[in-house]
């Protein structure tokens, strides 16, 4: 399992959740994120023949645990795409992953108590903030 980003740690433990709770909710989120994206890759990413047999070899490794720790679905199947393929697969993910962490948060915000969501939203506000000085 992919290392959990030491903010969705901090969110989580805002409302007291254990290690093993917040290991499976990014697990969860992340295997959400990939299904969705295999999905459109699949479906919409205008893959040519040779291009969809391989990445029908590459999920099938995946499906059998044949990768390395810290391999990401992109860094598998960058191999099978060109460039302007790799720019929209990499903005696709980008958005899933972003879609489904604002879920995730909106969900978990409806379990929080008033000071929770306040902690959480400053929290979250500092974030932004940093992120775009």
């Amino acid at each position: 399992m992919a290392k959990v980003p030491s903010n969705f740690v901090t969110i989580c433990n805002i409302v007291e959740w254990s290690t093993d709770k917040i290991n499976q909710a990014w697990q969860d989120l992340s295997e959400k994120v990939t299904s969705e994206f295999i999905e459109w890759l699949v479906n919409e990413g205008n893959l040519a023949e040779n291009q969809q047999k391989s990445l029908g070899v590459s999920l099938m490794e995946i499906s059998d645990n044949k990768f390395a720790p810290g391999d990401t679905i992109l860094g598998l199947i960058d191999p099978i795409l060109n460039e302007d393929q790799k720019k929209t697969a990499s903005d696709r993910y980008a958005k899933l992953s972003i879609e489904n962490l604002e879920t995730f948060y909106a969900n978990l915000k409806e379990t929080m108590t008033m000071e929770q969501k306040q902690v959480a939203d400053s929290y979250i506000e500092s974030l932004y903030a940093r992120a775009n000085n």
